[in-house]
């Protein structure tokens, strides 16, 4: 639970900094880098429960940071006004990235990524 409260957050905020931050990135109204990146968290918790563990938290920070930027590039054209380059998209994967490396490694530490239903 901690993982999606945590991602709930992150991932909102921090999609909605980068269209503040890139102009590759634009979305004319706040909603709408604020549900893509819930969007994303929801996602992103999804690949924890099913791949996150010690031995495999750089495959799970890679295919977080991929589907990332798939999210945003294939999903933003859905959004009213909204325009997202694909170096724009490839940026907020990198932030969004960068944001997962501390909280898959602090999951993994503190053993929280080890109670996965998805996982055989």
């Amino acid at each position: 639970m901690f993982g999606l409260i945590t991602k709930l957050i992150v991932c909102p905020l921090t999609v909605w900094i980068s269209s503040l931050l890139f102009e590759s990135v634009y979305f004319p109204y706040t909603y709408q880098p604020l549900l893509l990146g819930a969007v994303i968290g929801i996602i992103a918790h999804i690949i924890e429960l099913w791949m996150l563990r010690k031995d495999t938290v750089l495959r799970a920070d890679l295919l977080d940071f991929i589907s990332a930027i798939l999210l945003v590039y294939v999903l933003s054209p859905f959004m009213e006004g909204a325009e997202v380059t694909f170096l724009g998209a490839v940026w907020v994967g990198v932030i969004l990235g960068i944001t997962e490396l501390p909280q898959h490694r602090l999951l993994v530490k503190t053993g929280r990524a080890k109670k996965s239903p998805l996982r055989a």
